[in-house]
């Protein structure tokens, strides 16, 4: 059974689950025996993304429903694993709804910082370019990372640093990728459009050290025009994104949380 339809399948139940009502109200598409498909959930489904035409994604809730059908009359439900399912999955939309409610809807973004955004990443905007790097993965440790930068001088070839990894024992990673500046890390674009081809420059994150070698990069420029509207819902979503972490932090200060010790 494809993953998707197994999702499909498992919201289906939650539903059937939680109450016996009838679907949202809406045009109706289609019957599977008593129960219909309606126009609402088509569009809910095709709101996805999941590239579907709508005849293939009408035709994956008929399936849906035949299989939801034959699962209760088996009373496939009640399985604990399916029941951990059902759960999980209501507390998930749950979860989903709260923090749609308490982020709220986009606020409209002044034109002052979006403009001072434009012009403080000059790496993703005016500077834009499509790179093709070398990246070298290694373990996200404070003295190795300081060890690396001393060795990121002018001049510094990559043969010298992959013979002071070896010498060292460190182990890592290495991949030739081609990334446009917005695919990036911010932090990485704000100082990768300033090297030269041949020059490397490190970035740790929390989950590990990254090199980047610039292999060669080609100018491909945005516009403040080309790119206001990105800016604008950029900063949008990172005010809601702002308002739904204090709104967590409040309820994790007035909760009781416990976790327990390793054994």
């Amino acid at each position: 059974m494809k993953p998707h339809f197994v999702s499909l399948l498992a919201a289906s139940l939650v539903l059937a689950g939680c109450t016996s009502s009838a679907p949202p109200s809406g045009q109706v598409l289609a019957r599977v025996n008593d129960r219909e498909i309606t126009l609402h959930q088509l569009n809910q489904r095709m709101a996805q993304g999941n590239g579907l035409a709508q005849a293939a994604a009408l035709e994956q809730l008929v399936r849906r429903e035949l299989a939801v059908e034959q699962a209760l009359s088996m009373q496939l439900e009640r399985q604990p694993e399916v029941m951990l399912k059902l759960e999980e999955a209501r507390r998930d939309a749950l979860a989903a709804a709260w923090a749609s409610h308490v982020s709220g809807s986009p606020a409209l973004t002044e034109d002052g910082a979006a403009a001072r955004f434009y012009a403080a990443h000059p790496g993703l905007f005016a500077e834009r370019r499509l790179y093709r790097l070398l990246t070298i993965s290694l373990p996200a440790d404070e003295a190795l990372a300081e060890a690396l930068q001393t060795r990121l001088k002018p001049g510094q070839g990559l043969s010298e640093i992959r013979h002071w990894l070896k010498e060292n024992g460190t182990r890592h990673s290495e991949k030739e990728i081609v990334r446009l500046a917005e695919q990036l890390p911010i932090e990485v674009a704000d100082r990768l459009w300033q090297l030269p081809a041949g020059q490397a420059m490190a970035f740790r994150s929390p989950e590990a050290l990254n090199l980047y070698l610039v292999r060669s990069a080609d100018s491909l420029p945005l516009s403040w025009a080309e790119a206001e509207a990105n800016i604008r819902k950029h900063l949008a979503e990172q005010a809601q994104a702002a308002q739904l972490e204090k709104a967590m932090q409040a309820l994790r200060s007035k909760a009781r949380i416990e976790y327990a010790s390793a054994s």
